[in-house]
């Protein structure tokens, strides 16, 4: 499972992705501004493989183009004049490596829209390859990260559990044995995951 967790650096907006399964942070990354309209400059520990992603334009980017420093690149692209004739539709973005063949899709599992247009299920999205299944976006407890600073009596304890409900990350849990996506394909998939589905 892959988890995202983001920190506030001055201007600069830092997005980790920790690898559950490996174990550690697997890609990482600096932005100024929104995800989505911003040039995002990163790199893959523990070689330190650098990567950087880019929107097709400045307003109302539609596509989105990673490329590592090897050359190797993806294209996230999202379809807005499909998006608004038809609200229902079910693929929020495609997501296809060049010279690979084939596209992954991002889509609402919802089985009907009510819940989506409510905003009572945006966790239900799934990474689809044609008709498959292959990760599900949604959001996983955050491990614990030790013993912190215990405030004793009802205050401690009221502090505790609102800091419990809220540790949640942003995750992508592959369904087979290895990861579906690369760790920077993944980590820029869920930042425009998040800022395409999250509400004002």
């Amino acid at each position: 499972m892959y988890r995202l967790q983001k920190r506030r650096d001055g201007k600069l907006t830092v997005a980790e992705l920790h690898d559950d399964l490996a174990g550690g942070v697997a890609a990482r990354c600096r932005y100024v501004g929104k995800p989505e309209f911003a040039r995002i400059e990163g790199e893959c520990p523990p070689d330190g493989a650098a990567w950087r992603a880019a929107p097709n334009r400045r307003v109302l980017p539609t596509s989105w183009r990673l490329e590592t420093e090897g050359g190797d690149a993806t294209v996230c692209s999202h379809d807005v004049l499909r998006k608004t004739l038809n609200p229902w539709g079910r693929t929020l973005f495609t997501v296809e490596r060049e010279g690979s063949g084939g596209e992954l899709r991002v889509v609402d599992a919802v089985p009907d829209g009510v819940g989506r247009a409510l905003n009572l299920a945006r966790e239900d999205w799934a990474l689809v390859h044609g008709d498959e299944t292959v990760a599900r976006l949604g959001f996983a407890r955050r491990p614990e990260e030790g013993p912190a600073h215990v405030v004793a009596g009802p205050l401690g304890r009221l502090r505790r559990a609102v800091g419990s409900a809220l540790a949640h990350d942003r995750a992508l849990v592959s369904l087979g044995e290895a990861h579906a996506l690369k760790p920077h394909e993944a980590l820029v998939l869920m930042l425009l995951c998040e800022a395409l589905t999250e509400t004002v």
